[in-house]
């Protein structure tokens, strides 16, 4: 089962770092969904665009995880790695 978090994060808010709750083992398992807006208003994707996860882990790692964008929905989703 994968289980879906969904966060808004706006172009103009000072939100640098969402913390995303997971836990060890849940490699596969856990999808991070973002919706972009901006002011607020919903932000619409520029075609060809890419996009990346970078997270840093309680022990200090980097990871850099490529993303999915999804044009119908506007959002940007990644699977948790281990």
């Amino acid at each position: 089962m994968k289980y879906t978090q969904d966060l808004i994060l706006d172009l103009n808010a000072n939100t640098a770092y969402t913390t995303i709750g997971a836990k060890q083992g849940d490699s596969n398992s856990r999808i991070i969904r973002v919706f972009i807006t901006e002011n607020g208003e919903s932000y619409t994707i520029p075609v060809n665009s890419t996009a990346y996860f970078r997270l840093r882990k309680p022990d200090g790692k980097a990871v850099l995880n490529e993303a999915v964008i999804d044009y119908t929905t506007n959002s940007i989703s990644a699977v948790l790695t281990s």
